[in-house]
């Protein structure tokens, strides 16, 4: 089974979008995978999933300009610093997997970075991007759980694995 997670946009707030709104969108998709696996495991087993990260995981911050969270804050469209965007994401999804993982076998993570993870200062390396700190950060979090694994690519925007 393949789950495809991408443009998460934690950070982001619209008028249908916030980090409440992440968090209860993040559980329904655990929630609908879970239930997903129940009704294709009834005529063959599925013992992997295989996540695969498309980036955007964060909304990022303005670049190239100094600001404060007031400002952030009044633009009504960031609604957290950086920090606390990268955070939030990690954390739920450690929580994800885990609880993906109590049913299947085996779940491996295979991740690149998206454009807004990406850091736009010209004199950060091309390899600086939000998006693959968060993955390894899961990853961290996840290193005790035998069950889970990681492919994370950090040069690349596009990764091709095999699903058996």
């Amino acid at each position: 089974m393949v789950l495809l997670l991408s443009d998460l946009q934690v950070g982001l707030r619209t008028r249908t979008f916030n980090t409440d709104e992440f968090r209860n969108r993040m559980d329904r998709l655990t929630d609908a995978v879970m239930r997903l696996h129940e009704i294709h495991s009834s005529d063959r087993k599925i013992n992997t999933l295989y996540i695969a990260a498309g980036g955007d995981f964060v909304e990022g911050e303005p670049c190239n300009r100094r600001v404060n969270l007031a400002e952030m804050d009044a633009d009504n469209r960031i609604v957290v610093d950086l920090l606390a965007q990268k955070r939030l994401t990690a954390d739920e999804c450690v929580k994800m997997i885990k609880r993906l993982s109590e049913k299947f076998s085996r779940v491996h993570f295979v991740g690149v970075g998206g454009n807004h993870g990406l850091n736009r200062d010209k004199t950060a390396s091309k390899r600086s991007n939000d998006d693959i700190e968060v993955y390894y950060t899961i990853s961290d979090r996840l290193s005790g759980n035998y069950k889970v694994t990681f492919e994370i690519d950090p040069n690349s925007f596009y990764r091709v694995f095999d699903v058996c």
